[in-house]
């Protein structure tokens, strides 16, 4: 081989020596890396399951439900969602009787038919309601005018009168008494 190529031989005992080392050394590469998967595997979970509660509702409860899933439509007076897409939003809706649960993490609620929502949530979307402390049954609650509804799911408001008219900047401005707000909503 020294004549042919130019080179010396490598003896037999080194080749299969160096890779023996090589070998070991890769398998000892995999072991570590194989190990240091578990303890990453442990840290995740440790840190997912400090946060997590096993949340149960009974169906006599009562729950509210987070407003974006319910995707009201807040059209107000003097509500301009260009400028602010989260003014005047609620975090959470309800209350709403439970229905029935379905499977561990879901519940059916009883929503009232002009939402038009699947009625199916999961469980990180609701949060029980307390009801009332007992040192407030037996007090009046205060009742909101019926809100009428459009085909659509649109709210309905209907003008009780016409208090003033004005032309401000080229265009005609009324002032409007709603029929099922108060005086202070007057727009």
């Amino acid at each position: 081989m020294e004549v042919d190529t130019g080179r010396k031989p490598v003896p037999r005992l080194w080749a299969t020596s160096d890779v023996c080392i090589f070998l070991e050394d890769r398998q000892a590469a995999i072991e570590y890396a194989k190990d240091q998967l578990v303890k990453a595997q442990e840290r995740q979970k440790r840190f997912y399951v400090r946060d997590r509660t096993n949340t149960t509702f009974n169906i006599i409860d009562f729950v509210y439900v987070r407003a974006k899933l319910l995707n009201k439509d807040f059209r107000t007076p003097y509500y301009d969602i260009t400028k602010d897409p989260t003014k005047n939003k609620l975090f959470l809706d309800g209350s709403f009787p439970i229905a029935k649960r379905i499977g561990t993490n879901s519940y059916k609620l009883v929503l009232p038919a002009t939402l038009r929502l699947h009625d199916v949530f999961n469980v990180d979307q609701l949060k029980l309601s307390l009801g009332y402390p007992p040192e407030f049954f037996g007090r009046p609650v205060r009742r909101a005018a019926p809100v009428l509804f459009d085909d659509q799911g649109y709210r309905i408001y209907v003008i009780a009168a016409l208090l003033k008219k004005r032309r401000h900047r080229g265009h005609i401005q009324y002032l409007v008494k709603w029929a099922d707000l108060p005086d202070s909503e007057n727009s």
